[in-house]
């Protein structure tokens, strides 16, 4: 291949890891990220195409993997260690798809030759694929499971990578040969690869549904409390009928009546509250709450749950919705405002399920706002605050949920609050 074809190809490639880094990290910067590396893409590309001619060709790969970690360093500059990982995963999947897209390609032409027609044709599916799997695969779980530290995992991708890394050696050391048994390499390698990560796929799922039975666990205790602290009150609610009833019909003077009848009502509100919270769909959530609540009567916080929609849906597993509320709610909570008030309220508008979280709160700037979910930004003054709300953020954005921060001036309080709102 001449420099100027062999530049073109490795702009795919380049393109094609940048993108599914991008995709494994989940960053709220993600186009300005892929701004920035468009500048090493280019040298990354000019300086391969020159080493190509220049070395001999079974040292290509190796000097390939090296400069493509240098390029997600510089893109990202997030330390070795963690490069490392971003480098390995892209490695793996971006190997598979070229793998793919090159059997594709095997189907649709039949015989492929080593020439820049069949590379450019078969990285323009790649780059399809590459493009596909960023918007519609949550390969970002991957990274995770790798941060975690699982063991099985850590060892089938990297069984996955030496498959991988044999087939693109020997691609680069005996092309016709490869290109003659294609076929047969083709069906043994990805069927490999292919049980390994219906291995690792089933391993994530396992892990998700562990979290969701220990948070059954924990929180099916509160959920009782929950259920006899409602038929406690129910109790209540009967003796309250009854003493409205004898109210109304022992005493002749109305304003005395009217002010009995004033502080038996607000009991019964209190009531309606708790009533309220076991209509929710999601019951681990009702409990959840519940628990808050009781948190806010022991810190003397004013805390009230409106529920206008019982029935809230979300991408969100049931764990990750308390750890998000958890987070908004507790940084409510810690809100150093005299006579605190706290406000959750479910609703749905505009066609979307919402859950709004807002306090008393001095007025915020909007450049301030804008601040909240960056990492360490924190309006409290203790040290090693600042995670709940970055957390937050890319909890959501895992979903690609939105999530909306404004002022809001309540006249019943005569007070300004801070207002999440949460949009599924």
């Amino acid at each position: 291949m001449t420099l100027f074809e062999s530049f073109i190809l490795s702009i795919f490639d380049v393109l094609g890891f940048i993108i599914i880094s991008l995709g494994l990290i989940r960053e709220e910067n993600q186009y300005k990220l892929f701004k920035k590396s468009l500048i090493y893409v280019f040298l990354y590309s000019l300086i391969i195409s020159v080493i190509e001619i220049i070395i001999p060709i079974e040292y290509i790969p190796i000097f390939v993997l090296i400069m493509i970690y240098i390029v997600i360093y510089l893109t990202y500059r997030k330390g070795l260690v963690f490069t490392f990982k971003i480098w390995f995963l892209s490695t793996i999947l971006i190997l598979t798809m070229q793998y793919i897209s090159l059997i594709i390609l095997n189907i649709i032409i039949g015989n492929i030759e080593y020439e820049f027609f069949y590379g450019l044709i078969s990285q323009i599916i790649f780059i399809f694929i590459v493009i596909f799997t960023f918007y519609k695969i949550k390969i970002h779980v991957l990274l995770t499971y790798i941060n975690q530290q699982k063991k099985i995992a850590i060892i089938l991708l990297a069984n996955i990578f030496m498959i991988l890394i044999i087939i693109l050696m020997y691609w680069r050391l005996d092309i016709d040969n490869l290109l003659n048994n294609f076929l047969d390499l083709s069906i043994l390698s990805l069927s490999i690869i292919f049980i390994y990560f219906i291995v690792i796929k089933n391993g994530i799922r396992n892990e998700y549904e562990a979290r969701e039975l220990e948070m059954y666990k924990r929180n099916l205790p509160i959920i009782d409390n929950l259920i006899s602290e409602v038929r406690r009150k129910q109790h209540e609610f009967d003796n309250y009928i009854q003493a409205i009833n004898s109210i109304i019909y022992s005493n002749s003077n109305n304003n005395e009546v009217v002010e009995s009848l004033k502080q038996y009502t607000s009991e019964i509100e209190n009531i309606n509250d708790l009533g309220n919270l076991i209509k929710l769909k999601d019951k681990i959530l009702a409990g959840f709450l519940f628990s808050k609540q009781k948190e806010s009567e022991k810190n003397n916080i004013q805390f009230n749950i409106l529920i206008e929609n019982p029935m809230i849906y979300t991408k969100l597993k049931s764990y990750e919705l308390i750890q998000v509320l958890g987070n908004l709610i507790d940084n409510a909570f810690e809100t150093e405002v005299e006579d605190n008030v706290v406000v959750v309220k479910f609703l749905r508008k505009y066609g979307n399920d919402i859950i709004e979280v807002s306090n008393k709160h001095p007025k915020v700037e909007k450049e301030k706002i804008e601040k909240f979910f960056e990492k360490e930004f924190s309006t409290k003054k203790k040290k090693g605050r600042g995670y709940g709300l970055y957390n937050v953020k890319k909890r959501l954005n895992k979903y690609n949920i939105r999530i909306l921060v404004e002022n809001e001036y309540r006249n019943e309080y005569t007070s300004n609050f801070i207002k999440f709102r949460i949009m599924f």
